[in-house]
């Protein structure tokens, strides 16, 4: 992150009441805004997916609810995509249409 964008982000957080991005503080009151597990999902997938699981670990210390475990989240989030046919993401960073896999069977032939 270059230095004039850390700034503006410093800026905001100053006039939210919040620490700077460098205070190990912030992380917690980030966390104490947290509703419940649906709003931790949305925040875990809307993280780098790379980065996903330091989040999880970073704030589930500082949240007003037990959390459940990060495999949870994640196979939640899975079937929440699925159900809503949402695009899959490639390696390379293209979406894919979601495509509903054929299910083959011996049993009915």
């Amino acid at each position: 992150m270059n230095e004039r964008l850390q700034r503006r982000i410093n800026h905001t957080l100053a006039e939210h009441g919040f620490a700077e991005l460098t205070d190990p503080g912030l992380v917690h009151q980030l966390a104490f805004f947290v509703r419940d597990h649906a709003h931790f999902v949305s925040l875990l997938i809307a993280c780098d997916p790379a980065e996903r699981r330091a989040m999880y670990e970073a704030m589930s210390a500082y949240l007003r609810f037990k959390p459940r475990a990060f495999d949870q989240y994640m196979m939640e989030a899975r079937e929440d995509a699925e159900r809503r046919r949402l695009p899959v993401e490639q390696p390379d960073g293209t979406l894919k249409e979601f495509q509903v896999p054929e299910v083959k069977s011996d049993a009915l032939d």
